[in-house]
């Protein structure tokens, strides 16, 4: 679910470790609904306090996406594999306390201050650590369709971020993760294309910009030629304007396949300011992925969904 941080990991994955005592706390409340979320052992349950536009988008995902949102909606188990014990403790100071298994620490979840107006609310909420450096969160809900649904979460301080719930992108990540996840492996080896090309070009001045990807691979020589103190092979010793070491040898080529994507080098102009370009298309445009991408020696990523070759003048990959 992107990056998840601690608090909003709390709200979604201690689901099972939680007993009955929890429903203390009063129907038709903010709070309760924290809990219900907290108790869930069922994804309807969590899903229930979720905005209706993000439930009604959540149909639309195949069934596998489904149980990859399942299974981010509930990961209880992954903290019940970690020895932690989660209850709810009788007296209602916090929400939640945990124990840690191993560790012996314990942390509680609690309800600093609440603001009810209408039909929204917040909740400040603090992960109380002990002598460590306490956290906390802005929970914004909204009462829709008689029930209290999470439409933002806010983490203050040092690490300060945003998870809005309330937004297609909710969704939008658990849809097409093969796709996704090609695509993601070829933005990355064009980044390090990048990075290798402009650190060898400066590097080598006298060399620029290559015309063969070749020089950017590693040197091929036996240990005895160049050994590091324990006698290993080191690729420092015999880097060059021929082997420059910067990328791995499967890269180091002007045509290579990489994860479902076939990339493409070709230089423009040499010298230490001289243009290239790099396109990376799918090897089948639609069966996984379908962008593609189009890298010069500016940096700048552009793609198009198009089954063509991307050019300067497509839209920048963010």
């Amino acid at each position: 679910m992107g990056r998840m941080t601690h608090l909003w990991f709390w709200f979604l994955v201690v689901a099972a470790t939680i007993p009955c005592s929890a429903m203390e706390f009063p129907e038709g409340t903010p709070e309760r609904a924290l809990v219900d979320i907290l108790t869930a052992s069922k994804p309807e349950t969590v899903e229930k306090h979720l905005p209706e536009s993000i439930r009604t988008a959540m149909r639309t995902l195949s069934a596998s996406e489904r149980s990859t949102c399942e299974q981010k909606l509930l990961v209880g188990k992954t903290i019940q594999a970690q020895g932690s014990q989660v209850e709810v403790p009788e007296d209602g100071h916090a929400l939640l306390v945990r124990q840690s298994g191993e560790s012996g620490e314990s942390a509680e979840l609690r309800v600093q201050r609440e603001l009810i107006g209408g039909a929204d609310a917040v909740l400040q909420l603090v992960l109380a650590t002990g002598d460590r450096n306490n956290e906390e969160a802005l929970v914004w809900m909204r009462f829709e369709q008689g029930e209290w649904r999470v439409t933002e979460v806010q983490w203050l301080g040092f690490r300060s971020s945003r998870l809005v719930v309330d937004d297609p992108a909710f969704v939008e990540q658990f849809r097409r993760p093969a796709q996704k996840e090609e695509e993601t492996s070829a933005i990355n080896v064009l980044h390090t294309l990048h990075w290798a090309l402009m650190l060898y070009a400066g590097r080598y001045p006298e060399s620029g910009l290559p015309d063969d990807l070749a020089v950017l691979g590693h040197p091929d020589a036996p240990p005895s030629e160049a050994s590091d103190e324990e006698g290993e092979f080191s690729d420092h010793d015999l880097s060059s304007a021929d082997h420059a070491g910067l990328v791995d040898n499967n890269m180091a080529a002007n045509q290579f396949e990489s994860d479902g994507y076939v990339f493409r080098y070709e230089l423009r102009s040499g010298g230490p300011e001289g243009e290239y370009f790099v396109i990376a298309r799918p090897k089948g445009h639609g069966e996984v992925a379908t962008r593609s991408f189009y890298l010069d020696q500016s940096g700048r990523i552009r793609g198009t969904e198009e089954n063509r070759d991307p050019t300067v003048d497509d839209d920048p990959v963010e």
